[in-house]
């Protein structure tokens, strides 16, 4: 997204038209001075991540998620001088489900990509789904380039993880990934956007088949969550909106 303290307006009456479950943003670049009420509308629960140092300009996470969704927020440890990360706890009857968006910087550690896989490593059980995404700052990950996509690919097959991503930015670089346990139908470029769009950071809709996740044996109907990256309808089960209660989910990712 890079950066909504400018584009509070237009963001705020494009997501009136909108009917996202789960938005899920990086670099929003914004501040506590900015309240949840100048974004979005009485429909969502906003949990944010601001940078604290204030003197530095970028960065932060958010996910807005539609308040008929059950979830919780769990806290995890990370190095928050350097990335900023959420977690999302959503429980659908017996199966757990696991959001997390998060904003790496460029040019950090291979170590603070370690230590921060390390911890979401933690939650990955045989019993919970996962997706993680957002902005990793590692171009070169599907070329396995550098030893930052090194670390990435051994923690989606050490995990069972795949990245569902291959859309490339206008300078054809890979900067905003997405893991997932759960198996994926397709990923596009979406057609709309909250707010102007962002040649680095093209906006995605992913769908994803959740039948295998339901508990009851007796359901039949497919349930399907679709995600756009360019509106701001992050994880629609999670990094945009989790709607269980039905079958269409919305997930913007900025």
């Amino acid at each position: 997204m890079r950066g909504l303290r400018t584009k509070k307006h237009d963001f705020y009456y494009s997501l009136l038209q909108e009917d996202y479950d789960i938005i899920a943003l990086t670099e929003t670049w914004l501040v506590d001075e900015i309240n949840n009420s100048y974004l979005f509308d009485k429909r969502y629960d906003v949990i944010r991540k601001d940078r604290d140092n204030k003197k530095k300009r970028g960065g932060s996470v958010l996910l807005a998620l539609k308040k008929n969704i059950n979830f919780q927020v769990i806290d995890i440890y990370y190095d928050k001088d350097i990335l900023e990360c959420l977690v999302a706890k959503l429980k659908y009857k017996k199966q757990v489900f696991y959001v997390v968006c998060v904003y790496i910087p460029p040019s950090v550690k291979v170590e603070v990509y370690e230590v921060f896989l390390d911890t979401i490593e933690q939650f990955l059980t045989n019993n919970v789904y996962m997706l993680i995404l957002g902005d990793f700052n590692c171009p070169f990950f599907i070329s396995k380039g550098c030893d930052k996509s090194i670390i990435l690919d051994q923690f989606l097959s050490m995990n069972n993880l795949t990245q569902c991503n291959v859309i490339v930015n206008h300078k054809q670089k890979f900067l905003d990934l997405i893991f997932t346990s759960m198996n994926v139908e397709s990923v596009t470029k979406c057609m709309y956007s909250l707010v102007s769009k962002d040649p680095y950071h093209t906006a995605l809709c992913m769908s994803l088949n959740l039948q295998q996740i339901c508990d009851s044996e007796t359901e039949t109907v497919k349930r399907t969550f679709k995600y756009d990256y360019c509106k701001g309808d992050y994880f629609c089960y999670v990094i945009s909106c989790l709607i269980l209660i039905g079958q269409i989910f919305t997930i913007q990712i900025m």
